[in-house]
């Protein structure tokens, strides 16, 4: 059995929150999307910024819409489709 790791030997959780910021941006550079620039080309395809924004959630939706159609063969309900309560007689 070991003792106490020496606050100097800690990990920190630095690396961990810095991720995120790290792999979100060459999403942020060709989604920042304002009106001045939605029609201007994205850097990657011959898309407008917004039509790139828009295939995308397109893109994304479709893979929902498969994993909902697997969910449903293993019988289980899918998050849209799950009750939220706060109906009526709720």
């Amino acid at each position: 059995m070991t003792g106490p790791v020496a606050p100097s030997v800690r990990p920190t959780s630095a690396p961990i929150r810095a991720g995120p910021s790290v792999s979100d941006a060459p999403a942020n550079m060709s989604f920042r999307v304002t009106e001045a620039n939605m029609t201007e080309r994205n850097g990657t395809t011959n898309r407008s910024k917004f039509g790139a924004l828009f295939y995308n959630t397109q893109h994304i939706n479709e893979h929902y819409g498969n994993i909902v159609t697997y969910m449903r063969l293993q019988g289980m309900v899918p998050p849209s489709s799950a009750p939220r309560g706060g109906g009526p007689g709720q």
